[in-house]
């Protein structure tokens, strides 16, 4: 498969036009080196926004802010870089290292899209991320859609190269002379990342030496059965309330799944939402009695006269 037949086709696919602004996160890696250069072959440089961002956590760090700006002035797109420290929000948000910069990324990346009114943000996950996502998650327990792995589309978060696998990312990078910084932290096992890439999967493949495509099978099958699941609940998540009646005809999976897609239209995601939270909310509804309130987050239920009603908790 070619890189830049199958961007155009994904351009077509989603309407991206020439005046459409699209932001492209660049670490300074070779994934996001290859996707900056892939996409200044197909889109307007000038209409290209760089963002990266610094987390303070490795000493070569600043090599890499230098080193992405120095490209954006060789191609002529625009560059927008922060630095935070990471560990430091990890602490106070009693989080890990790989969720507090997970969080802080993608802040950051709609604060640049809405900043100059991009119409996406571009990513450089591949198929491979998307395999290591769906081990993590089932390693850490977690709901089906997760196991489904990556999507290329997610509301104004794009992942052009989710097709690709990392061998024929890093081929195009040696026979295309990109220049890239190696991540010293991309070998540390410590990350759960790093222990499913080095360890966890090299293992897989010695029991299932096809277990990458076995996987990839996997998360389509997930995500036929997740955009089932969402059909069935159509009905019931057009509005902002549910007779409790209603609620209860649910098999318990499609009640912790309605849950589920509430929070995620307050939240814009799922990120923070535990099998307890939810099994928490699914309690409240059953047990709890007419003219009380649940809040989670920014998620706000409220029981009254025989029906459950949801909004934004201001």
């Amino acid at each position: 498969m070619e890189f830049l037949p199958t961007l155009r086709n994904l351009w077509q696919k989603y309407q991206i036009i020439d005046t459409d602004v699209l932001v492209i996160g660049v670490s300074g890696g070779v994934d996001s080196m290859v996707l900056l250069d892939l996409i200044t072959q197909i889109h307007p440089v000038e209409k290209i926004m760089v963002t990266h961002i610094d987390h303070s956590i490795r000493a070569e760090s600043p090599a890499d802010a230098q080193l992405v700006e120095k490209i954006c002035k060789k191609y002529g797109t625009k560059f927008e870089g922060t630095r935070v420290d990471i560990e430091k929000i990890a602490e106070n948000e009693k989080i890990s290292i790989e969720m507090a910069g997970r969080m802080v990324r993608y802040s950051y990346f709609e604060k640049v899209r809405a900043l100059y009114q991009a119409r996406f943000i571009l990513t450089a996950h591949h198929q491979d991320d998307s395999i290591e996502t769906i081990l993590i998650n089932l390693i850490r327990g977690t709901r089906l859609r997760w196991l489904s792995g990556m999507v290329e589309r997610q509301d104004a978060l794009l992942r052009p190269l989710l097709s690709f696998g990392k061998a024929a990312i890093l081929t195009y990078a040696r026979e295309n002379n990109i220049i890239y910084n190696e991540d010293s932290t991309n070998e540390d096992v410590e990350y759960v990342r790093n222990r499913v890439r080095h360890e966890i999967l090299p293992q897989m493949e010695k029991i299932n030496p096809m277990i990458r495509v076995t996987l990839s099978n996997f998360s389509e099958y997930t995500r036929e059965l997740d955009s089932m699941i969402e059909g069935l609940l159509a009905v019931h998540l057009s509005g902002d309330s549910i007779r409790e009646e209603d609620f209860l005809k649910l098999p318990n999976l499609l009640q912790l799944s309605f849950l589920e897609k509430v929070y995620a239209s307050i939240h814009g995601g799922t990120i923070g939402l535990s099998a307890g939270n939810l099994e928490e909310l699914r309690r409240f509804i059953l047990e709890a009695r007419g003219g009380t309130i649940k809040e989670l987050g920014n998620l706000r239920l409220e029981k009254r006269e025989r029906n459950i009603k949801w909004y934004w908790n201001f």
